[in-house]
């Protein structure tokens, strides 16, 4: 769990968020801690080349179910490093 602006959020939390939403084929999210203040932003490779809604959908639904403004950055097509586990889709900046 990170705490993120003074919200609790969890991995799981996320990943749910992100596959809730389709059209994902993988993600990443990047932890940066600024002075006092933990951002959170996520990078998402989408299945669909044409997929233009896809940040945008993201963007909703993060506001949506974790109250917060995460930045969602799109990756160009198997950019992104596959894992099975949520952890290490995690990283800390």
């Amino acid at each position: 769990m990170v705490v993120v602006r003074g919200v609790n959020v969890y991995p799981s939390a996320v990943e749910e968020i992100v596959r809730s939403v389709g059209g994902v084929a993988e993600y990443r999210v990047e932890i940066n801690q600024a002075d006092t203040l933990t951002e959170m932003s996520v990078e998402v490779e989408p299945e669909a080349a044409d997929d233009e809604n896809l940040a945008k959908r993201l963007a909703i639904a993060f506001q949506e179910n974790l109250s917060l403004r995460v930045p969602i950055r799109l990756a160009e097509p198997n950019s992104l490093p596959r894992f099975e586990l949520k952890a290490k889709r995690w990283i800390a900046r």
